[in-house]
């Protein structure tokens, strides 16, 4: 049973063959042009993230944590390190970026939790341990 909303849809076999060719190929247009776009995007942020970096506390940020100081630093360095920064900081989803960055993180481990059995006798020691110490 279809919807009222979509009553007016038409089934791509019901229609001739000139208006499948026809939407095939506004398809394809309108790919392209947000292909385009992504890649102008793409290319400027990284025009962006390679410019250097002149505001003196900025730069103080980048030598502070790498000690030395470099007159080469760029936006992208800002950037990581802000990452840097943020996961000392405790920022959990910093240090992960961090270590996908870096390659530590390569693989996610996946954790299959306790059979229910066990899950239910961590419970009930929890609170029995609870009750002992309100008591």
């Amino acid at each position: 049973m279809s919807r009222p909303q979509n009553a007016h849809l038409q089934p791509q076999n019901t229609k001739t063959k000139e208006r499948r060719q026809e939407i095939a190929r506004m398809g394809g247009i309108a790919s392209g042009e947000s292909r385009r776009k992504r890649k102008t995007l793409r290319e400027i942020t990284e025009l962006i993230l390679s410019c250097r970096v002149t505001d003196q506390d900025k730069l103080a940020r980048v030598y502070s944590l790498t000690g030395k100081p470099n007159e080469k630093v760029t936006n992208d360095m800002l950037l990581v390190t802000s990452l840097i920064e943020s996961g000392l900081d405790g920022n959990i989803q910093a240090i992960k970026l961090i270590a996908e960055l870096t390659g530590e993180l390569v693989n996610k481990v996946e954790v299959s939790p306790p059979p229910i059995d066990e899950t239910a006798k961590m419970i009930d020691e929890y609170i029995e341990k609870q009750r002992a110490l309100s008591a």
